[in-house]
């Protein structure tokens, strides 16, 4: 077995796209695009038509137990 690199070893966060948001709150991408435009959620946006989402940073802004979706 090969050892893993020393940066895939932090915990550094996942960015999901806004389909990835809504599928794992079971609500629509617009629903999604709705809290953004509302700064309910955060977001990174990177150039005009890239924007991603720490999951564990939108649960947290909308008050979901991560336990009880996963």
């Amino acid at each position: 077995m090969t050892a893993k690199p020393a940066a895939a070893k932090r915990s550094n966060p996942v960015l999901v796209t806004a389909n990835e948001v809504a599928a794992a709150l079971s609500v629509s991408t617009r629903q999604v695009q709705y809290w953004q435009e509302a700064q309910r959620i955060p977001f990174h946006k990177f150039g005009r038509r890239c924007t991603r989402y720490n999951l564990a940073e939108v649960f947290k802004a909308l008050g979901v137990n991560e336990e009880v979706t996963a």
